[in-house]
Parts: C-alpha cells; structure tokens; sequence
C-alpha cells in the first residue's frame, strides 16, 4: 500500500497525510464532546485525544519535510537515466558513423 502511494506522487501523498490528520482530528473532537455529552468526560480522556492530535500533527511535519528528499532523489534518478540514454545515443552514432579524419589529411592526399 505504501508502495502504490509513492508512486501517486508527493502532492498527493501530502494531500492523504493531510486528510488523514484532518479525518483524525475531526473524530477526536467528536469523541470528546460525546464523553462531554454523556458525562463521562475526565481530563486523563481528553488529554490522550489532545496527545493523538499532537502526535498526529507532528507526523504531518515530518512528511513535509521529507517531501523534498523525495523530490531530490527523483530528479537524481531522471539526470542518471538522461545520461545513459545521452550514453547509449553516442555509442550506437559512433558505430554507425565512421570516424571522420581531420581536414589536412584530405589536402595531403588531394596534392598528391
């Protein structure tokens, strides 16, 4: 699964962290007004919620901050490819090209 989400690209990923922090927020809240609402409501319950919360936040700033990492090592890895394909081009030209000779080579054989 975590697979198929890197290959979807980093705004996305960024998108999914971000609609999951939002999904959990939404339902830590709805679960701390329902303890409200049925009475039960001790601090220890919502200082685990608000903890959940923070932690979740926290993770969603460590996606960010890697998201660069990712962007690097993809463009590392398309200059590598670009290169070999600059490679491979030059090698299959000088097979089907000859070597030229230098100009003066020409003018000595044409004097004679």
């Amino acid at each position: 699964m975590e697979k198929d989400l890197m290959k979807t690209g980093d705004s996305h990923i960024l998108r999914c962290a971000e609609d999951l922090s939002m999904k959990a927020f939404v339902a830590a809240r709805c679960a701390s007004r329902q303890l409200e609402a049925e009475g039960a409501s001790s601090s220890s319950n919502i200082d685990t919620l608000e903890a959940k919360i923070t932690d979740l936040e926290r993770e969603k700033v460590e996606l960010e901050k890697k998201t660069p990492v990712v962007e690097r090592s993809r463009n590392v890895d398309l200059l590598t490819e670009a290169k070999d394909a600059h490679d491979q081009a030059k090698m299959t030209r000088s097979l089907i090209q000859p070597p030229r000779q230098p100009l003066h080579h020409l003018q000595r054989n044409q004097d004679q």
